[in-house]
């Protein structure tokens, strides 16, 4: 289900320049997913990266925008995944398999956003975003990305959420709300899945 949302999503930027970013990464199901779209459908398409983010250690600190009266659940640590390692052979093998294949297309950052995005950023002056993919859940690295990509994304860059309009994890739409507002663009939910939605910049 989640494959099939990715893929009505990666379809929508196609024609869009520039990179997929995705805010939370933890199994890499989507990272890989998004690299197997990149050479299946646009397989001389050089420049799209596939550039990922996260701890691999789990959620840091909350904020207490991330606070509701559902998500006492939720701790620090939460959602642990030592992948790091792993996701990178993937991709190595991934690359391999595919054409021009010496180009590598998927980065991994490792670390708090809060801190690796902006140093991201500076060191990417001719970043372009096709598709920018929040999957952190909390609101201080949503916030923080949604504003230092902003200045990187063009006419029809879709953003992608996995925790709009959700209890548990409200910091996700209060990120949004401060940055773009909520009257802004239609928010769009995928009909495969019950959380993904997105809003495409016009």
């Amino acid at each position: 289900i989640s494959f099939l949302s990715k893929s009505e999503l990666f379809k929508k930027i196609l024609n869009i320049h520039g990179a997929i970013i995705e805010g939370g990464v933890l199994f890499g199901g989507s990272t890989m997913a998004w690299a197997h779209f990149s050479s299946i459908y646009e397989p001389i398409n050089l420049t799209r990266k596939i550039i990922g983010f996260d701890t691999f250690e789990g959620f840091p600190e909350l904020s207490g925008k991330d606070r509701s009266a559902a998500s006492d659940h939720v701790q620090p640590g939460d959602l642990a995944a030592n992948t790091f390692d792993e996701l990178n052979t993937l991709a190595e093998i991934h690359d391999s398999t595919r054409f021009l294949g010496h180009i590598p297309k998927v980065t991994l950052i490792k670390g708090d956003a809060v801190e690796t995005i902006p140093e991201f950023v500076e060191e990417h002056p001719h970043l372009l975003v096709s598709l920018l993919y929040l999957d952190f859940d909390l609101y201080e690295p949503t916030k923080k990305c949604l504003e230092l990509i902003k200045p990187y994304i063009t006419k029809g860059t879709v953003i992608g959420f996995d925790e709009l309009n959700h209890s548990s994890y409200p910091g996700e739409t209060l990120a949004l709300k401060e940055v773009f507002g909520l009257d802004a663009f239609k928010i769009t939910r995928m009909p495969h899945s019950p959380c993904p939605s997105y809003i495409t910049i016009e």
